[in-house]
C-alpha cells in the first residue's frame, strides 16, 4: 500500500503538472516507510488453478443446468478457460467463428463431433501499439472438453434459444448480464463478479481473499501445460 501510494503521487504530479510532488521530494521517511510495509507485507496470493473434477463439473453445468441463462454463462467461462482468456478480454470480444464439421454429415449419431470455437477480441490488455490496439486477438477454445459432455453444442445451442446470434458482430458481451426477466444487456460481468459466479456453481465458500476467482480459469490450462512438460516460451505466448 505504502508503494502504491508513492506511485500514485508521482503519478499525480506527472499528469496533473503539481508542484512540490516530485519524486526526488519525497521525504526519507515517508519513503522508507512504504519499503519497510513492503518488506512486511504477505506472500503474493496467486489464483488457483482449477481442478479436473471442477472443470467437469463446469461442463456438466452448461449442459445440464435449469436455466438458459447458466447455460450461456457456464458456457462462457468454459470459453474463457480453454483460451487462456483474462475476464476483460472476454469483455472485449466482438466477433465469434464456429469452425466444426457438419453434424448431419455424421453417419453414426453417437460420434462426438467437436470443433473450435474462435473468439476475436480487440484492444486488449497486451496491445500497447496503435496498430495492435486494431487488430483481433484469437481466442480460441476446442468445443470438446475433458469429460464427454458437449459443453460446446449446449453452450451454442443456448446462446442460439436466447437470440444471442454469433452471425456477424456479436449484440452482447460473451459474458453479459441479465435483467429481471433473464433478458441479455449490453453491459459485461467484471472480473469480481466473474469470480463470484464461478464460485457459485462450485459451492466453494466465499471469503475475503479468494484464492478461486476470475483469474483461476486462465491459469488453468496453464497449469495442466506445465505438469505436462510443455515449453515455457509457448506457455508464456498464451
Amino acid at each position: 500500500v505504502g508503494k502504491s501510494f508513492l506511485e500514485a503521487v508521482g503519478f499525480s504530479a506527472a499528469v496533473l503538472g503539481l508542484h512540490g510532488l516530485e519524486r526526488d521530494k519525497v521525504p526519507a521517511r515517508v519513503s522508507g516507510l512504504a519499503e519497510m510495509l513492503a518488506r512486511r507485507a504477505p506472500c503474493v496470493k496467486q489464483a488457483m488453478p482449477l481442478t479436473v473434477k471442477q472443470v467437469a463439473l463446469l461442463e456438466e453445468t452448461c449442459c445440464n443446468a435449469d436455466s438458459i441463462q447458466d447455460r450461456i454463462l457456464v458456457g462462457g467461462l468454459l470459453l474463457m478457460l480453454y483460451s487462456c482468456a483474462r475476464a476483460s478480454d472476454m469483455a472485449r470480444v466482438v466477433k465469434l467463428v464456429i469452425d466444426r464439421v457438419d453434424p448431419a454429415r455424421v453417419e453414426s449419431q453417437k460420434q462426438f463431433v467437436a470443433g473450435f470455437i474462435e473468439a476475436s477480441a480487440l484492444q486488449t490488455k497486451g496491445a500497447r501499439s496503435q496498430a495492435h490496439k486494431r487488430t483481433l486477438l484469437p481466442l480460441v477454445a476446442p468445443m470438446a472438453g475433458i469429460s464427454e459432455w458437449k459443453w460446446g453444442d449446449a453452450y451454442l445451442q443456448a446462446r442460439e434459444a436466447m437470440g444471442m446470434v454469433h452471425k456477424n458482430d456479436l449484440a452482447y458481451p460473451l459474458l453479459c448480464r441479465f435483467d429481471g426477466q433473464g433478458c441479455p444487456l449490453t453491459d459485461a460481468l467484471q472480473a469480481s463478479e466473474i469470480g463470484c459466479y464461478l464460485r457459485n456453481v462450485l459451492k466453494v465458500e466465499h471469503a475475503s481473499s479468494n484464492d478461486l476467482r476470475s483469474h483461476s480459469l486462465k491459469v488453468t490450462t496453464l497449469s495442466w501445460m506445465a505438469k505436462a512438460g510443455c515449453s515455457l516460451s509457448v506457455r508464456r505466448s498464451l
